[in-house]
């Protein structure tokens, strides 16, 4: 299902590989260190297999947009030979700030990855999420119900409310917050749009402020989970418990596992930094995005991550937070602090993104609590809360 990115598929591209920033092993930039070993290397707990491996489940909203609430943002990631750095403000280390200007080629490379079989979330007293396998081009993504057909009716015109019943179909209450992925129906139908409720088991009410009734329509859909803000009320409880398992393929690098990571406290932006989130700096100066300043509150976590990525693809009548894929580059800048609430963007790595030739920048703050597991150091397991903002030059 051929779908444009929307604020779940791109914030997916825009996190996807918080590992990458370990660089090459001589603290260089060079790209071709970073491609010696490949998916065949081997994983005995010890050495440095040259793949990274990114498992994120975290709860994300966009503060100027409240009445979208929260939602999961699932991120399942497998690199065998990641592209490394054109920038690094610190060579070698994976913290403070990295910047990669990727050619369409290589922003597969480094942000969809590789199949290395399936992946099952459970949230301890939390939402129920669906097996999540890798899709060719798209990357991994927790499909929950399909099907063909239905009624598209509406539910509120005022507010774009319509509902999808296919008696073919059972979706259940756990629908609500994963998003309904249509194509192929009426215009104005077609997209990707949050799931807020359900109606029995055949129907499944969601919000389109395009859309419009069609009965039994030629259209295909999909339930997704983990795509975006989609009407929860903090889906991830602090303190939770989240276990990502993995059951790899039989020609996978890795072996089948289990490892968990634990949910950290709420943050507010500050003042300063949510007006950055819509109007992140494309003039090659140094900038702050953190909850540390006026009107922000932290909260307790261990890091604090910032994702900038930007897309020079033609935006033009899309919603304001899609990112198609780039036609020629795209930039994605990544700063890492440990303990403090405030990521400063160098001047160096600002640049870059100045260059980008953007059309659209998503930017994404969060703080999470990584799991480390010297068994598998290839791995990174993050549950964050996050918030997001798109600006569009």
């Amino acid at each position: 299902m051929a779908l444009t990115r929307t604020i779940g598929a791109c914030l997916c591209a825009a996190l996807a590989a918080v590992s990458v920033g370990c660089g090459d092993d001589d603290g260089g930039g060079d790209r071709a260190d970073a491609s010696t070993g490949g998916a065949d290397a081997a994983v005995d707990g010890g050495g440095n297999p040259q793949f990274i491996m990114t498992g994120l489940l975290g709860e994300i909203s966009s503060p100027a947009v409240p009445q979208a609430g929260d939602g999961l943002l699932s991120v399942i990631y497998f690199v065998p030979d990641p592209v490394a750095p054109d920038y690094e403000e610190t060579p070698g280390s994976p913290l403070d700030c990295k910047a990669w200007d990727l050619t369409p080629a290589e922003f597969v490379t480094n942000l969809v990855g590789v199949d290395v079989g399936t992946i099952q979330w459970t949230i301890a007293d939390g939402p129920v999420m669906p097996p999540c396998n890798f899709v060719e081009g798209r990357g991994y993504t927790c499909i929950g119900a399909s099907g063909t057909g239905g009624d598209i009716a509406v539910v509120d015109a005022d507010n774009g409310v319509y509902s999808l019943t296919d008696t073919n179909v059972t979706f259940g209450a756990e629908q609500r917050g994963r998003y309904l992925e249509i194509s192929g129906a009426g215009a104005g139908n077609n997209g990707a749009f949050p799931i807020v409720n359900t109606a029995g088991d055949n129907t499944v009410i969601y919000v389109n402020p395009g859309g419009s009734a069609e009965l039994n329509t030629a259209g295909t859909y999909q339930t997704v989970a983990g795509e975006g803000p989609a009407g929860q009320d903090d889906p991830l409880a602090e303190n939770a418990t989240v276990t990502f398992e993995v059951t790899a393929n039989a020609d996978a690098p890795i072996e089948s596992f289990s490892d968990t990571n634990t949910v950290p406290s709420d943050f507010t932006l500050d003042d300063a930094s949510m007006a950055l989130l819509y109007d992140t700096p494309l003039d090659g100066s140094e900038f702050t995005i953190g909850c540390a300043g006026a009107g922000g509150d932290c909260g307790s976590a261990q890091a604090s991550i910032l994702r900038i990525l930007t897309t020079d693809a033609d935006v033009t009548g899309l919603p304001p937070n899609a990112m198609p894929p780039p036609d020629a580059k795209s930039v994605l800048v990544q700063c890492i602090v440990p303990l403090t609430g405030a990521v400063t963007v160098s001047a160096e790595a600002s640049a870059i993104l100045m260059n980008s030739g953007a059309s659209r920048v998503q930017t994404v703050f969060l703080r999470a609590t990584p799991t480390t597991d010297p068994a598998r150091p290839w791995l990174t397991l993050l549950s964050p809360h996050m918030q997001a903002g798109n600006t569009t030059p």
